[in-house]
């Protein structure tokens, strides 16, 4: 975990052969606005997880191994990057997002579930 970190804003882990995270990994990340989590080996990621990165913006989880992504309390996130994932990325669900940014190209996603998404015009 990333205990006494509430002001860590940017943080990237990404290529280090991750394969999970406990839910409390980023419990007192408060004031973190970016996470990259890109190119290690997530199979899955607990609802949980981001519930304390309530000033998250951007998350990257591209070329993992995902096949479900379950989202809940990042209502300031802004981008979201799923691609290349290994063709196993088949649902997102719970998606409550306000502004969001979505690269989901190169899954195969059936089911996303949303909530409420406005879009620009």
């Amino acid at each position: 975990t990333f205990d006494g970190c509430a002001s860590l804003q940017r943080l990237w882990i990404g290529s280090n052969e991750l394969e999970s995270l406990d839910a409390r990994t980023f419990k007192s990340c408060t004031s973190l606005t970016h996470l990259g989590l890109s190119f290690n080996r997530l199979v899955d990621i607990d609802a949980s997880t981001f519930e304390c990165c309530l000033e998250l913006k951007e998350l990257y989880l591209d070329n993992n191994q995902l096949s479900a992504f379950r989202l809940k309390k990042l209502n300031n996130l802004e981008k979201l990057v799923i691609i290349e994932n290994e063709n196993v990325l088949n649902e997102i669900e719970e998606v409550e997002l306000i502004k969001l940014k979505l690269i989901l190209n190169k899954n195969n996603l059936y089911l996303l579930l949303v909530n409420y998404i406005t879009f620009p015009f």
